[in-house]
């Protein structure tokens, strides 16, 4: 529909008193635009003024209630801006434009990073710091609960630390974790079988999916060896001797973004072969049960379904290709080969 312009406006008005035919003013139904029309009245000029004094008085009076509040969709976009909510503490951080390397130019305002003051000069004083930071964000609502276990925080495996960080908090700075997973299996009639943990169902991420028998985050002050052996023993009740017995088979990375976290893992990843009499225990309350699956079945699950955590999904396809149970005659066997390793191995 044209629309209609002042001059419009008069002119009609000025020929009706002419005619039978009177203009008025209407709602678009679609638009809630004003639009113009006729209707057969026996009415002058006057008449069609008051018409339209009205319809504009009903619009004032539509404009003047009170819009739904936009709250809802402000959390949405909150959950976006985490590095804002970092931005407010400056005594801590410093917002950082374009940093590559040591370089720090501000060109690109579009690219920007967190950066600790200078003032925080030892691992002490940055440990302190970013842990009153996470501190007031949970007490905010704005993080999870802590995990009780910190990180040593580098810019690469062997490097130097330099801060700790609960580990439940890394992926909400983007900090790349590391973590050792255990494939417990054992040989039955010349027929592998693995064991396998289900995950509580009070679990915080992934309750109730399938888990290798052991696996855990990389604290600080552990080597990976060290911390295999706690986990065996809080985990599976897997005694000293028996976890000892674990070789390191292969090392895995992937990266995930979900929400406002990055999360970027290196697995190391560990075979174990258990004597045939061998059961687990559940100790810690973090696996509801463990379950002897053979190869047939795990690959049927891996297939059909998702009820493996990712991570450990990743580990356990590790552990077919090493054994043969995947072969490279079959399709995407590299490609498959090429993900198991998507992150950067640093």
């Amino acid at each position: 529909m044209a629309s209609a312009s002042l001059f419009n406006i008069s002119s009609a008005l000025s020929s009706s008193s002419s005619s039978s035919t009177t203009p008025f003013v209407r709602l678009d139904d679609r638009r809630g635009l004003p639009s113009f029309s006729t209707c057969r009245r026996k009415a002058g000029p006057v008449a069609a003024m008051k018409l339209i004094n009205l319809k504009e008085k009903k619009v004032e009076a539509a404009s003047l209630e009170p819009l739904p509040s936009l709250e809802p969709y402000n959390k949405h976009s909150k959950l976006c801006n985490f590095g804002l909510n970092l931005g407010k503490f400056s005594d801590v951080f410093s917002l950082v434009w374009d940093i590559e390397g040591d370089v720090r130019k501000k060109i690109h305002r579009k690219d920007f990073g967190i950066a600790f003051q200078p003032t925080l000069r030892t691992k002490e004083e940055r440990t302190a710091a970013i842990s009153h930071v996470v501190k007031t964000l949970h007490f905010n609502g704005h993080l999870p609960k802590p995990h009780g276990e910190l990180y040593a925080v580098s810019t690469h495996f062997h490097g130097e630390t330099i801060f700790s960080l609960d580990r439940s908090y890394a992926p909400y700075f983007g900090i790349q974790g590391y973590a050792v997973h255990v494939n417990g299996y054992v040989e039955r009639k010349g027929e592998k079988k693995v064991w396998v943990g289900k995950r509580s169902m009070s679990k915080s991420t992934y309750p109730g999916f399938f888990d290798q028998l052991v696996a855990g985050g990389l604290p600080e002050g552990l080597t990976c060896k060290e911390n295999v052996i706690k986990e065996c023993r809080e985990e599976a009740g897997i005694s000293r001797a028996i976890a000892e017995r674990a070789m390191p088979v292969s090392v895995l990375s992937y990266e995930q973004i979900e929400g406002c976290k990055f999360e970027r893992y290196v697995l190391f990843c560990y075979d174990l072969h258990l004597p045939r009499n061998f059961t687990p225990q559940c100790t810690d309350g973090e696996v509801e049960s463990f379950h002897l699956l053979s190869i047939p079945c795990i690959k049927n699950i891996l297939e059909t379904s998702t009820q493996f955590k990712p991570s450990c999904a990743i580990v356990t396809i590790d552990f077919l290709i090493r054994h043969g149970m995947i072969k490279p005659e079959q399709k995407g066997y590299v490609t498959l080969l090429k993900s198991l390793r998507g992150g950067n191995c640093l």
